[in-house]
């Protein structure tokens, strides 16, 4: 079903299992479509897995969004990091939904941008009061780094959390190296220099 007005959404996607081995991560061989410019590390793909493991029935619910491409196998324009847990997990197949074909490529460049974007943010007063940081964490949300300072409550009543002026900002700079010893270089350098590293193997 093609798009008739502003306001209408496809009635005709479904979900269908298609095997691993048929779908490709977005690696740019789809000509037009850059390679997936999102990663993760190995910590964040441990929580992913094991949120796969405990939570099996959101893989239909939200299923990886690919393309098929001229040799026959499909590209994944959404859920690349997904497509990896499974694949370590031995996963055989996966719920996808398939692109139609005439789709234009600069919508599929959308679709790629679209599915990873994070439009919301978080109420981390809400999230504090509310819900298990513990179970938080399990789920992959990275928690804001407090200074320590905690308030009081009444008597016998447990104190309300208010977060909303105790959360840090931490600035990040990703540095891709092209090899082993290049990473040991730069890391020896900027923590001589007085910079807090850490070291990622992706």
């Amino acid at each position: 079903m093609k798009k008739q007005s502003d306001n209408t959404i496809r009635a005709d996607v479904m979900v269908v299992m298609l095997p691993l081995s048929a779908i490709e991560p977005n690696e740019g061989q789809l000509e037009g479509l850059p390679s997936n410019p999102r990663n993760i590390t190995r910590e964040k793909l441990a929580l992913l897995k094991k949120s796969v493991q405990e939570h099996p029935d959101m893989l239909s619910l939200r299923g990886l969004l690919v393309y098929q491409l001229d040799n026959g196998h499909y590209i994944a324009i959404g859920g690349n990091m997904r497509l990896k847990a499974m694949q370590e997990l031995g996963y055989t197949e996966a719920p996808c939904v398939i692109v139609p074909k005439e789709t234009p490529i600069e919508e599929i460049k959308a679709y790629s941008i679209i599915d990873n974007n994070g439009f919301g943010k978080w109420d981390w007063d809400m999230l504090a009061n509310e819900w298990d940081e513990n179970q938080l964490m399990d789920w992959g949300v990275d928690l804001p780094i407090f200074d320590g300072t905690s308030q009081s409550g009444s008597a016998g009543a447990k104190p309300e959390k208010d977060l909303s002026d105790k959360v840090v900002d931490v600035y990040e700079v990703v540095v891709e190296c092209m090899g082993e010893s290049e990473q040991e270089r730069i890391f020896n350098k900027l923590t001589g220099e007085g910079y807090k590293c850490r070291v990622l193997t992706l």
